[in-house]
């Protein structure tokens, strides 16, 4: 499986993503691969092995690199399947510790309570970083499940760079496929 390049990249972020996602709201079948990403968000090892598999390869071994993880939109939720395949792969590749450097200091609006996507504003804004000396000069490998807007990765990667960081690279599973009414 290749590694797609968002159009939402720049220089400094560069944003790659396996393959589309088709959410269960919008769409009465779900393909194999966007039940897959159920699967990891519901931390079952199965999926979490799946998807180290497919990564294991596409990640150079640097021990400079620091792998961060986009944090849920509670507070509350630490735990998490990308989390898991995160260390995972930290371990494999030899990466620097950072999963837990992004936090949230306020829960994002939750989808039901809003109409749309949270804007970045929202999600910089309910940001924060717990150590700003792991970031400083460092290429930053974050990672997240699925990107839709894209508002939450550069939002995350705008405080990292903000904060010192050279480069990000983001690793998102799965990209959100709008349902189209014909």
């Amino acid at each position: 499986m290749k590694l797609l390049k968002h159009e939402l990249s720049t220089e400094l972020i560069i944003i790659r993503y396996l393959n589309k996602y088709l959410p269960k709201s919008r769409y009465d079948v779900q393909d194999d691969f966007s039940k897959s990403i159920i699967g990891l968000k519901n931390k079952d090892n199965n999926f979490i092995n799946y998807f180290f598999q497919i990564l294991k390869s596409k990640i150079a071994k640097n021990p400079n690199t620091v792998i961060c993880v986009v944090p849920s939109s509670t507070i509350a939720k630490r735990s998490s399947g990308i989390r898991e395949l995160s260390i995972k792969l930290k371990d494999h590749c030899n990466l620097s510790m950072g999963l837990q450097i992004i936090q949230r200091g306020t829960d994002v609006t939750p989808q039901h309570e809003r109409i749309g996507r949270s804007s970045y504003e929202e999600q910089y804004n309910s940001l924060y970083l717990i150590d700003v000396n792991l970031t400083k000069n460092k290429n930053i490998l974050l990672l997240d499940d699925i990107i839709t807007s894209g508002n939450t990765l550069l939002a995350c990667s705008n405080l990292l760079l903000k904060h010192g960081a050279k480069k990000i690279i983001c690793l998102v599973l799965g990209r959100t496929i709008e349902s189209v009414k014909v």
